[in-house]
């Protein structure tokens, strides 16, 4: 999702340091740097349905470059994420055949799906399946470190 986009939407209270050494700052206009670790990526928020969905970036240092997407609720000092199941996701991509993708062939990452559906069909594509409990797993609560 690019920075400028109309869908994206900055919420200033995700800003600041987290449980799980989770630490996460400004990036332009509407973007995020987040920090867990060593590990760095970037993000973008949309908000679709009245709910916040966060495509994260992780670059390519250590890897092939890829994104990912979780479900934010913010609240005050604490939020909430879930993140995209990928087995849940497999499963649709075999049995509907969508987002559009392709399967690695070789690498360390032979076997792995990469999604090559633009922005607005995944946005479309998961639409559906914001409160779909199956698309959604490994919930964490990060609380404010003060």
């Amino acid at each position: 999702v690019a920075d400028d986009s109309p869908s994206v939407v900055f919420e200033p209270s995700l800003v600041g340091k987290w449980s799980w050494g989770v630490e996460i700052a400004r990036d332009g206009k509407n973007g995020y740097k987040v920090g867990i670790g060593d590990t760095k990526l970037t993000m973008r928020l949309v908000r679709l349905s009245g709910i916040l969905l966060g495509d994260v970036f992780s670059g390519p240092e250590g890897g092939l470059p890829c994104h990912f997407f979780v479900k934010l609720d913010i609240q005050a000092d604490q939020f909430h994420v879930s993140f995209l199941n990928s087995e849940w996701l497999a499963q649709e991509i075999q049995t509907r055949g969508w987002p559009r993708h392709e399967v690695l062939t070789e690498g360390d990452q032979k076997g792995g799906v990469l999604l090559t559906a633009s922005s607005e069909e995944l946005r479309r594509d998961l639409l559906a399946y914001l409160d779909d409990p199956r698309a959604w797993k490994d919930d964490e609560d990060l609380e404010r470190v003060k």
